[in-house]
């Protein structure tokens, strides 16, 4: 068993490894181009970018407050914005167990089921993928052609497929296979409808609509882009976000986001500049996320009555 986890975890950091080779490596054959480019930093596009950011946060919180509402796993509101934030730190830790951990530990402690808390977060994982991909393909309607165009009806198709998947008849056999297959409980749908998952699409929608517009606050710092490419800069922050999320080797997706970011971008900008704005976009949305969860930490520290942490408890939580 220790062996398995050996070669896991070395296969894990080989292509994290990999990864940031080659995305510094492209990076280093487009400092040439920005010594054509004299990059200005415009800080009411960064104060305003940090602002957008939080409010992006602070509406995925209370859509993951609604999911668990809908499946009758919910706390008090201000609870559930506090362990949402928390758990944000769980992504900067490879594998993204406590991402998830840190949720059903807590929820658990205030007698919610942890399988539900689990099955939320699979509901949050998957719309929150399909709204990304929708957007991202929507996109490609308010810019010029890109070589992305032609994957535009793999987009499309990927989405439907996904809403399909999501359709509780289709949930519930799903898991009453992998119930079968992995000789374990999955949780059960309750009285969860087919409108709420498409509500909940919509939500997400918007929310990286949001997000969206944060990075292009952030681009647009550096670089100044037409309000023409917002959308197009939206769909593409919010897919680099989600392949990131997806990459469970990649402790908050690094490399792998940047390297997303950089191959859409330099569809609208040079490649030396699409470089630079990756990782502006990466000290951006890491420090942006670092501070509001400490803010949204410390407030809760003098209005709230427990302590909400990552717990060393936190990964096997999610045994439920």
């Amino acid at each position: 068993m220790n062996k398995k986890k050996t070669i896991f975890a070395l296969l894990k950091y080989f292509f994290l490894a990999l990864v940031l080779y080659y995305v510094g490596k492209f990076m280093i054959k487009s400092i040439g181009d920005l010594q054509k480019v004299d990059i200005q930093i415009d800080y009411k596009f960064i104060i305003l970018a940090y602002v957008t950011h939080f409010i992006y946060l602070f509406m995925r919180s209370l859509i993951w407050h609604y999911i668990t509402k809908i499946n009758n796993a919910s706390i008090k509101l201000r609870d559930a914005i506090t362990i949402w934030f928390i758990s944000l730190l769980g992504k900067f830790i490879p594998g993204k167990v406590f991402y998830l951990g840190v949720r059903v530990y807590h929820y658990k402690k205030k007698g919610e089921s942890g399988a539900s808390i689990v099955f939320s977060f699979f509901l949050e994982y998957m719309t929150g993928i399909a709204a990304s991909v929708l957007l991202f393909v929507l996109s490609f309607s308010f810019i010029p052609k890109t070589v992305f165009h032609a994957y535009r009806p793999y987009g499309i198709l990927l989405t439907c497929i996904i809403l399909i998947v999501l359709h509780p008849k289709i949930l519930t056999i799903l898991f009453s296979l992998m119930e079968k297959v992995f000789k374990k409980k999955m949780p059960k749908l309750g009285n969860i409808r087919y409108s709420d998952i498409l509500k909940l699409t919509a939500l997400y929608f918007c929310a990286w609509g949001v997000m969206g517009l944060g990075f292009y606050f952030c681009a647009s710092s550096i670089y100044p882009l037409p309000l023409v490419d917002y959308l197009y800069v939206s769909g593409a922050f919010s897919l680099a976000t989600i392949i990131g999320i997806l990459s469970l080797f990649a402790p908050s997706g690094i490399g792998v986001r940047e390297g997303v970011i950089i191959a859409t971008m330099s569809q609208i900008v040079s490649s030396g500049i699409a470089s630079i704005i990756a990782i502006i976009a990466r000290i951006w949305a890491t420090s942006s996320e670092l501070f509001w969860v400490g803010v949204v930490y410390v407030i809760s520290l003098f209005f709230g009555k427990e302590k909400i942490s990552i717990s060393r408890h936190s990964a096997d939580a999610i045994d439920v």
